[in-house]
């Protein structure tokens, strides 16, 4: 709700406040615990498969089809 906002600037500080009200906790606290999520979810992107909105699963011809249409040729 807050990130779709008309043009909230503070959506995220607004979300941090009701999250450590709900809570019981201080904003300083939520604060840290949500960066510490937000880089692990960030992070994981990127363990073993890499990006997962630049994955393929292939059996070769979309890659060399992408492969001729930038001037490469496929190897294997």
């Amino acid at each position: 709700m807050y990130i779709n906002a008309d043009g909230d600037e503070n959506w995220y500080e607004r979300l941090l406040a009701d999250i450590a009200e709900h809570r019981g906790q201080g904003v300083a606290v939520v604060a840290t615990k949500a960066a510490s999520i937000v880089a692990r979810s960030d992070a994981i992107r990127y363990v073993q498969l890499g990006n997962p909105e630049t994955i393929l699963i292939d059996d070769g011809r979309i890659r060399k089809k992408v492969l001729s249409e930038y001037g490469r040729v496929a190897e294997g």
